[in-house]
């Protein structure tokens, strides 16, 4: 049995990031020894997300606590103390307490702490640690416990933590990808998708100006047609803005904000791994002169492979986070997006195909039985016009968008990630290990960069077609 046991800090400002990378570090333990048992004192913050996912992935926990129930549940805030009664009442194992105390002060529990994190490292097989790298504020704090296993020798896994008060909060590069980040998720989200759905709806008024027109044209006064007219070259000069102009250029702006934080990303993840970043081969794209500045500081600090066990984990996981990526998000979207979208398409087409036929039927009661039914037929061709239009836009979408062709290659990215993991997992030397990590970068830039130049493609073959 392969025994897990966590320390780590309580208020933590990363914390979404720190439960995603305990997460990934559990699987990555599973995948060595199946048989697993994680150990947890179950204090705020760290140690709760430790056992919580350990329950997600069915992994049998055991609580250690430092001093008896009532007192300890003192140091939880309401919200804070359901979710530790919850996990207590749920697990199978029953609690223990390592040190009943003698009395409440501060010195006392202090020295709880530091026996519970003894405790927990003497009993491990490995010790993760959601530390921040700074000292413990106070005994029995993460940076003790973490020294004391390196006394003992036993393995720590460190993920990155980043802690209310600490002096430092984030580094140059973490900075630099939440700008970058950011700034890609306002492009996208607050300024190109809705200057795109909004072109297409006002493309589409302008057609229904012009389907009016035409086909209303016999009971329309002249002033009626001319406000008809103006508002269609209203709607068309406001639409083409927005599409070719603005959504084209957010688009842009998109895409180099994705793509420097992307590469951002994978920087950082060599940084935690402290393996000296691999040079590409064949830049594909150029970057920002500030992104290969820190590019060369990172490298420059990295003059060697540090801790070889922490390092490939940290591999593995990236790997592995970026084939969850694709698989659970990527490809559902895609397959979700282009399942209602291709939906929408059939249903406009057997909406056409029932107006073509109602037309029929029409016009031949009307050649027959002399049936007044140019109103009628009106309103009938006005529907043939619009709906023609509106399956043009939506076969737009599905030309831009490339859902299936992005499925394929988001299938092709799983497999190639999922053999990443598997030769970074079977790695046992530093040579290998190195070796894997470069192939693992070139794999990622090249998911990096193709997208955004099949965009910058796209764009050229729309402009002559």
């Amino acid at each position: 049995m392969l025994k897990i046991t966590i320390s780590g800090h309580r208020k933590l400002l990363n914390e979404s990031e720190v439960r995603n990378n305990i997460a990934l570090s559990l699987q990555y333990f599973q995948t060595i020894d199946k048989d697993l048992q994680a150990i947890s004192a179950l204090a705020v913050g760290a140690d709760t997300i430790f056992a919580e996912e350990a329950k997600k992935l069915k992994i049998p926990v055991r609580y250690v606590l430092p001093f008896e129930l009532e007192e300890y549940e003192k140091d939880f805030s309401p919200s804070e103390l359901k979710v530790f009664r919850d996990l207590l009442a749920k697990n199978q194992q029953p609690y223990e307490v390592v040190s009943p105390l003698k009395d409440t002060q501060p010195e006392t529990k202090n020295e709880a702490y530091m026996a519970v994190g003894k405790r927990l490292v003497d009993e491990c097989d490995i010790l993760v640690a959601v530390w921040d790298g700074q000292d413990a504020q106070g005994l029995g704090g993460t940076g003790d416990v973490v020294a004391y296993a390196h006394t003992v020798g036993k393995p720590v896994h460190i993920v990155k933590a980043v802690r209310e008060g600490s002096e430092i909060l984030q580094n140059e590069v973490d900075a630099a990808f939440e700008t970058l980040d950011k700034e890609a998720i306002k492009f996208k989200q607050e300024r190109f998708i809705p200057a795109w759905g909004i072109g297409i709806f006002i493309s589409m008024l302008a057609v229904i100006c012009f389907a009016v027109s035409v086909n209303f044209k016999a009971s329309l006064t002249h002033e009626e047609m001319f406000i008809l007219a103006l508002l269609e070259v209203i709607f068309l000069g406001i639409s083409s803005v927005l599409l070719l102009f603005f959504a084209r250029r957010w688009k842009q702006k998109f895409l180099v904000n994705r793509r420097d934080a992307e590469y951002l990303r994978t920087l950082n993840w060599y940084k935690d791994a402290q393996i000296p970043i691999p040079t590409i081969a064949r830049p594909t794209y150029k970057i920002s002169d500030n992104i290969r500045a820190i590019e060369q500081d990172i490298k420059a600090s990295i003059g060697q492979l540090g801790d070889f066990a922490n390092a490939k984990r940290i591999a593995w996981s990236f790997a592995k986070e970026q084939a969850n990526y694709h698989q659970g998000t990527r490809i559902e979207k895609y397959k979700d997006d282009l399942h209602k979208t291709e939906k929408a398409l059939n249903a406009i087409k057997i909406l056409f195909i029932f107006c073509i036929a109602i037309k029929f039927f029409v016009e031949l009661a009307t050649l027959i039985l002399h049936w007044q039914t140019d109103h009628f037929l009106s309103y009938l061709n006005t529907a043939l016009i619009i709906l023609p239009a509106l399956f043009a836009a939506l076969e737009g979408i599905l030309f831009f968008s490339e859902w299936e062709r992005n499925i394929t290659i988001s299938e092709s990215k799983v497999k190639k990630l999922e053999n990443s993991c598997h030769d970074i997992l079977n790695a046992n030397d530093e040579t290998t290990l190195l070796k894997e990590t470069a192939e693992l970068r070139h794999i990622l830039e090249i998911e990096n960069s193709d997208w955004a130049k099949r965009y910058e493609k796209k764009i050229v073959d729309f402009k002559f077609f």
